[in-house]
Parts: C-alpha cells; sequence; structure tokens
C-alpha cells in the first residue's frame, strides 16, 4: 500500500515537487505571480502531455480555495489561482477543438439555454460585474469537464488509481492531523472533525463521494482485505465524525437506490430507503424543521416556534421572501451570497444561523429565477442520465438531487465539491466510452 502511494506522489512530481510548492511561495509574495505561474504550468503540462497532472493541479487549487476562508489564509492566493487555471485549461480545450484533437460534446449544449437564462437575470443584479464573471466561471466548469476532463479520461486510464490515491492523501492528512494538531483538526469547540477541509460539512460531503468513488474504483481493481478495510474506514470514519447528517442521509439514499437494481438485493435497498425516511428524524432539528415548515406542515406535527432552533428554515424562508420580488429570471449569479452578506437580518444571526441559504434550489430561484431552475434542472437531468450504467446514473443523480437540498454547492461557482461530483460522473462516462471504442 505505501508502495503504491510513493508510486502517486513519483509520477505526479510535477504538481507535488514544483506546482504546490511555488503557487504557494509565489502566492505569498504577490498574488499575480502565482497566477502567472499557473497559467504557465497548465500550458506547459498540456504540451508535454501531463494531463492526469493538469486535472489534479486544478483539483487541489479548488480545495485550497475552499479552506482559505477559515485559519488557513497561507492559501488564500488560491481564491484567483483557481480562476486562472480554470480560465487556462478552457483555452486548451478551445485550442484543441481548433485542432480537431475532440470535438464538441453535445450534452453541453443542455447547459446554454441556461446560460442566456443567465446572462439575461443579469439585467436585475446590483453587482453586475461580480455576477457576470461568476456567471461565466460556473458555465466554464462544465464546459472543461465535459471536454478537457472527459477527453483525456477516455485516453488516461491511470486517472482512477491517481484519484484513489489523492482520495487516501487527504482522508489520511486529516486523521494524522486529529493527533498531531487536534486545534486544526477540530471545527469550533472541538466536536465535530473536519480534517484538511476548512469544515466539517465539507469533510463529510468529500467522504461521501469518496465513497461511491471507492465502490466503483475496487469493484474494477481487487485490493487486499487489509487495503479494501482501511480506505472505507477512512472514508466512511470521516463522514460520521463530521457530524453532517444531511451527507449521511444523501449517501444511504444513493446506495438504498443503488442496490433496488439488483434483483437478488433489491430487497434490502426497499428495506434501507424505508429506514431512511424512518430514521429522518435523527437528523439535526433544525434542518427537519426546516423540511417540515417548507412542506406547511407544522401545525399538523405541532413543531415549536422557528425561534427554537431553526435558523436554517428563517434563512429559507428569508430567501424566498426575496424569490417572490423576482420569481421569474432573478437577480443574477452572486445576488445570495450579496442577500446575506450584507442584508442578513438580526432575527436570522439571532438564531445561530451561518453560511448562506444552505440550499442550492433556493440559490438558483434568487440568481436566475424560475426559468432558470428549470433550465438547470434539464441540463442535470441530460447529464446524470448520459452516464450509461443505469445504477450510477441513478443514483448519482438522486442522491446529488437530495444532497443541494442541504447545501449550496450545487449552484456555486467553481466549487471543489461540486467538480468532484462531476469528476466522478466524468469517469463513469468515458469508461464506457473507452469500452465501446
Amino acid at each position: 500500500m505505501l508502495r503504491e502511494l510513493l508510486r502517486h506522489f513519483l509520477e505526479l512530481r510535477m504538481l507535488y515537487l514544483v506546482f504546490i510548492p511555488g503557487s504557494m511561495i509565489l502566492g505569498n509574495i504577490a498574488m499575480p505571480l502565482a497566477g502567472a505561474f499557473a497559467f504557465g504550468f497548465a500550458i506547459w503540462m498540456h504540451l508535454r502531455g501531463n494531463y492526469i497532472v493538469n486535472i489534479f493541479a486544478f483539483l487541489y487549487m479548488l480545495h485550497f480555495g475552499e479552506i482559505r476562508h477559515f485559519e488557513w489564509t497561507i492559501f488564500t492566493f488560491s481564491a484567483n489561482t483557481k480562476v486562472v487555471y480554470s480560465v487556462a485549461l478552457g483555452l486548451l480545450v478551445l485550442y484543441d477543438i481548433s485542432r480537431e484533437k475532440y470535438h464538441f460534446n453535445k450534452i453541453f449544449i443542455f447547459l446554454l439555454p441556461f446560460f442566456f437564462a443567465s446572462l439575461f437575470s443579469l439585467l436585475n443584479s446590483p453587482i453586475k460585474p461580480t455576477a457576470t464573471l461568476k456567471t461565466f466561471s460556473f458555465f466554464l466548469t462544465y464546459f472543461n469537464a465535459l471536454h478537457y476532463f472527459f477527453f483525456y479520461l477516455v485516453r488516461e486510464t491511470e486517472f482512477k488509481r491517481h484519484l484513489y490515491w489523492y482520495f487516501i492523501t487527504l482522508l489520511g492528512a486529516g486523521f494524522l492531523m486529529m493527533f498531531l494538531v487536534p486545534l486544526q483538526a477540530f471545527f469550533g469547540t472541538g466536536v465535530r472533525f473536519r480534517g484538511v477541509f476548512g469544515n466539517p460539512n465539507g469533510l463529510g460531503l468529500f467522504g461521501m463521494i469518496c465513497i461511491i468513488f471507492l465502490m466503483y474504483y475496487l469493484a474494477l481493481e481487487k485490493k487486499s482485505r487489509m487495503e479494501t478495510f482501511t480506505v472505507y474506514s477512512l472514508a466512511v470514519l470521516s463522514v460520521m465524525f463530521s457530524g453532517n447528517k444531511g451527507n449521511l442521509f444523501a449517501l444511504f439514499v444513493f446506495l438504498g437506490v443503488f442496490v433496488l437494481f439488483n434483483k437478488k438485493t433489491r430487497i434490502w435497498g426497499i428495506i434501507m430507503l424505508f429506514s431512511v425516511l424512518m430514521f429522518l428524524p435523527l437528523l439535526d432539528f433544525e434542518t427537519v424543521s426546516a423540511v417540515v415548515r417548507l412542506l406547511g406542515l407544522q401545525e399538523q406535527l405541532r413543531l415549536q416556534s422557528i425561534y427554537t432552533g431553526s435558523g436554517r428554515y428563517v434563512a429559507w424562508e428569508w430567501a424566498l421572501e426575496w424569490v417572490a420580488r423576482e420569481p421569474l429570471i432573478g437577480r443574477g449569479f452572486s445576488f445570495e451570497e450579496l442577500l446575506f452578506d450584507k442584508y442578513l437580518p438580526i432575527f436570522l444571526t439571532m438564531t445561530g444561523h451561518q453560511g448562506g441559504v444552505h440550499n442550492s434550489y433556493l440559490v438558483f430561484l434568487l440568481n436566475t429565477g424560475i426559468v432558470g431552475l428549470f433550465l438547470v434542472g434539464i441540463f442535470f437531468v441530460k447529464f446524470f442520465t448520459a452516464i450509461p450504467d443505469r445504477r450510477y446514473a441513478v443514483s448519482l443523480g438522486v442522491s446529488f438531487a437530495v444532497s443541494i437540498f442541504f447545501e449550496g454547492y450545487g449552484s456555486s461557482s467553481l466549487n471543489y465539491f461540486a467538480v468532484l461530483f462531476v469528476l466522478l460522473s466524468v469517469v463513469l462516462m468515458a469508461d464506457e466510452f473507452r469500452l465501446r471504442q
């Protein structure tokens, strides 16, 4: 196991010995230097044929961008560098298409109506420059994934092995921090584990995606029982210790739907999904209260006042009030950030609520309206149904739909976890495409 991990680091030495240290050093001297270095590195790796290094360099920049908001100020430079890297990959896609290295992916066509609707919503935006940049970066994420990621994952059969060790590296580093620097490894009062992520929710989401990937990868690549037990333990314990019940709920939904496709295990899938519904109250009271009140069932279920714990419901209710002011086309990308950063009401702060809307559907409604939510929904349905294996297509789609009900990453621009979800889906598409060829 250690030998294979060392092999991973040696084969991606340009990433671990050049790009990451170089970006950190230059970024803490002057941010523009890190951006210029990242752009040049992306072009250099592409011309050398190191496509796997390019993809992982982008992932690390997104990861650093997620944790920079917390105590990890050394990664502040990644806020700009991840944008630069995304632009570089987009330009490389256009370069490859111009040379007829590969063709325009038809799946991306289904995202174009949402793109034009988002541009139209910019007319109502109070922050047009920021909203415009976020709009283009959102579409650039899927443009890169459906072209650069897809084409080179079809070619690079070793990518899954490197992704396997990438997941293990981050999860293992988190547990190592638990013993070496516990104050950094735990969030707030030290109850919830966050590992090498900025907050526990991020670790929980990362662990959920990791478990889904492990199910797929370890079915193809047989490992020893000890190694299999170790990697699954790292992922499962990360989800459990993070205390993120929403992602745990989404994971059980994935597993329940997945086993429904096998006649021998179908009964277990039904039992699992039924159990998930029965044990839904084990989610934090705030989330359950929010869902129940959003459905208008609070009187039937005799819930207490919303101020007794449901800060999330207050946030959702307040977001819906703003949705009603511009229901059709919204107010442009990043409006929800402005809403919760600048106009956060006092009564919402009193509930202890932290962060934004915590619901991707409401974010789409705020930013792009009912029209935008409908159009992006069509794209996501087409995207997940493009996965040839029906088990993963339906299971991933349903678990994604459940997960983004409790988190805002599904609607975010250049979000690390959204990219991981997309990357996992593209891996499944690319493998089947390679077999057909």
